[in-house]
C-alpha cells in the first residue's frame, strides 16, 4: 500500500507509520499489552495494536494511547492509506463455477469496509486499490 502511496502522489510524509491490527485468541487484551510501536528510523515506524476477540477494533483511539507511550500524533493532521481491492469474476470459466464466483463476490460486498471496521473518520482516509479476478 505504501509504494502505491508514493507512486500516485510522488511524495513521501514526513513520518510514517505502518500499522498492523491484530484479532487475538483472548476476549480482551490489557491496556498495557495494546499497542507497540517500534523505530525502524528516518521517520518509520511500525505499530501494532491488538485487540480481543470480544472487543471492537477502533484506530483513532489506539493513536490517542501513543501519548502513553510518549509518542505523540497529531491526530487532526493525520491521513490513513487504505488498500481496497475490487473483486471481479474471471471471463473464461466453466458456467458450474461461475455462480460460486458471484456468489463469493456478493458475500464480500456484504462486509465493512477498512473505514468502518477500524472506526476511522472518513475524511482523514484516502483509498487505493486494484482490481483482482476470481
Amino acid at each position: 500500500m505504501l509504494l502505491h502511496a508514493i507512486k500516485h502522489t510522488k511524495a513521501l510524509q514526513q513520518r510514517v507509520i505502518v500499522m498492523q491490527v491484530e484479532t487475538e485468541d483472548v476476549p480482551y487484551v490489557p491496556a498495557e499489552r495494546r499497542l507497540d510501536i517500534a523505530v525502524i528510523g528516518r521517520g518509520f515506524y511500525t505499530m501494532l495494536v491488538r485487540y480481543g476477540f470480544m472487543e471492537e477494533p477502533n484506530v483513532m483511539r489506539a493513536l490517542a494511547q501513543c501519548r502513553a507511550q510518549h509518542f505523540h500524533i497529531n491526530l487532526m493532521d493525520t491521513s490513513f492509506f487504505i488498500g481496497r481491492e475490487k473483486l471481479r469474476p474471471r471471463a473464461r470459466r466453466a458456467a458450474f463455477w461461475r455462480w460460486r464466483d458471484r456468489l463469493f463476490i456478493f458475500l464480500t460486498n456484504l462486509a465493512l469496509d477498512a473505514t468502518e471496521f477500524f472506526r476511522i473518520p472518513p475524511n482523514r482516509v484516502v483509498e487505493l486499490g486494484g482490481q483482482i479476478e476470481i
